[in-house]
């Protein structure tokens, strides 16, 4: 599931996107108690293969900040220091760092202006706690729990985020897999599939996991209703909590999506949606 822009992001792609393990993912999907890693990629490659003054140039481009300059990324620091304080307004936030998918861009920036030798890039895992679908009402209901952690001075840092996400009557709807079509097996949905799961040969991928409903909202429609840090809530001007058309929600089942309990965790994933650029969860 990526969670777009709400996510505006699940990246959404909860970007609750840190959810489960994703139909890209080469790896086999863990079991229901475990949480599933996450990986952020950025223009399409990983975050882990990305050189630092890379990752700072073209980061800096898409948030219209020079990062390879001390003092942008100063300048830079101190705007993601007042987001986090509340001490912007919405309307004054850029729509780059709004819903779920700006908030992963938020760490991601976090991190070009602040890594260094001693650092390394984010971790991300997490798990859907909480599911629920309407399917009479096109409606439901998410919390996810996501974890990040950070390695510096050889310490390891963690920060818990849990997620609570609406999903209002008439959102979601669900597409039927078309068996014959191997390239575009939901050619009605909005969005296809990551290249990789379309493989017959992956095990992983959803024709051999008989991934063939998918579960997809899109919208305005995705709310996000609450979201604490390590136990407190984030303010209510915080940029994760607006929506907007690119807000996204992607699940693929095994079956025709359950209403309230997630199956076995082989028997769903999450896609991939378009936005944002820089936040492709892997989930």
């Amino acid at each position: 599931m990526t969670f777009g822009k709400i996510i505006g992001g699940i990246g959404l792609a909860l970007g609750l996107a840190l959810a489960t393990a994703g139909c890209e993912t080469l790896e086999p999907p863990p079991s229901a108690a475990e949480d599933a890693s996450t990986n952020l990629y950025f223009s399409g490659k990983s975050i882990n293969a990305v050189e630092i003054d890379e990752l700072r140039r073209d980061l800096g481009e898409h948030i219209g900040a020079n990062l390879l300059d001390e003092k942008g990324r100063m300048d830079v620091s101190t705007l993601l220091d007042r987001m986090d304080k509340g001490e912007i307004s919405k309307a004054a936030v850029q729509s780059t760092y709004k819903g779920i998918g700006g908030f992963y861009t938020r760490l991601l920036t976090r991190t070009a202006v602040t890594l260094n030798s001693t650092a390394q890039y984010p971790k991300f895992s997490g798990k859907i706690r909480r599911y629920v679908y309407n399917r009479y009402a096109g409606s439901g209901y998410l919390e996810v729990d996501t974890r990040l952690e950070t390695l510096r001075n050889g310490v390891v840092t963690r920060t818990d985020f849990w997620w609570s996400i609406a999903v209002l009557p008439g959102t979601y709807e669900v597409f039927q897999r078309v068996e014959d079509q191997l390239d575009d097996p939901f050619p009605d949905a909005p969005i296809g599939v990551p290249e990789e799961a379309l493989d017959p040969e992956n095990e992983f991928g959803i024709w051999k996991r008989n991934l063939n409903h998918k579960l997809f909202a899109q919208g305005d429609g995705i709310v996000v209703l609450a979201v604490t840090r390590d136990g407190i809530l984030l303010p209510d001007g915080d940029p994760v909590y607006q929506s907007d058309a690119d807000s996204c929600i992607d699940i693929l089942f095994e079956g025709p999506p359950p209403e309230q309990t997630l199956p076995q965790q082989s028997a769903y994933c999450l896609g991939r949606c378009a936005h944002p650029m820089i936040v492709n969860t892997g989930m």
